[in-house]
């Protein structure tokens, strides 16, 4: 399918994509005009604004040949299921999963945050999925790696004007988003030039490759 066709509110093409069966993820969409997805898959779109610290997020349901947009809780919903889907048929954690908290109703709570600003909280309740006891049944599982393919750490690709994806070079499954504003600056979406306003080296390996 082609994401362009996915209709909202925002402006920017910067997408991300969760399989759900798996929960793999990939930060950066390289071919907005054809991707292979699956049904129940979701497609996370953002748009940053100059200035601003936290993005505006739209999540978006994928049905045969389009898509819904639907609310943050909606995606929780669907998490929480295919986790335990999962867990059951493989006896580990999808990837980026870990549990956060296990409450003494026999609830439990695991965190799916495959990058920094991608975030899902998500509540197990026992008595809907047949658990006798959620603190066994996950207990000592490890978490998956990405099924999904990264991109070589070595390199940075441009895929739209003024825009680069750069790979994280101390994790493979990162990948960063450097903009050049229209007066000539640079952003990116790593901590490091987010929270501590320095150019990051993202940043600078784009600025040589354009020399």
């Amino acid at each position: 399918m082609k994401v362009t066709q996915c209709l909202d509110d925002l402006e920017q093409n910067l997408w991300h994509y969760i399989r759900v069966n798996d929960f793999g993820f990939l930060e950066i969409i390289q071919n907005i005009d054809e991707i292979n997805v699956n049904k129940d898959d979701i497609l996370i779109h953002k748009q940053i604004k100059e200035g601003d610290l936290f993005p505006i997020i739209r999540y978006h349901l994928i049905k045969r040949d389009r898509t819904f947009v639907i609310e943050k809780a909606y995606v929780k919903a669907l998490l929480s299921d295919k986790l335990v889907e999962f867990v059951k048929k493989n006896q580990k954690l999808p990837y980026a999963c870990g549990i956060k908290n296990i409450f003494s109703d026999g609830r439990i709570q695991i965190d799916y945050t495959p990058i920094q600003d991608v975030s899902f909280s998500l509540k197990i309740i026992p008595e809907d999925y047949d658990i006798k006891n959620s603190q066994t049944f996950f207990e000592g599982l490890k978490s998956s790696t990405n099924p999904i393919t990264s991109l070589n750490p070595q390199q940075h690709i441009q895929y739209s004007k003024n825009r680069w994806s750069v790979p994280s070079s101390s994790d493979k499954s990162k990948i960063y988003t450097v903009t050049k504003r229209s007066d000539g600056s640079f952003s990116c979406t790593c901590p490091q030039h987010i929270y501590r306003r320095a150019e990051c080296k993202h940043i600078q390996q784009v600025k040589r490759s354009l020399l």
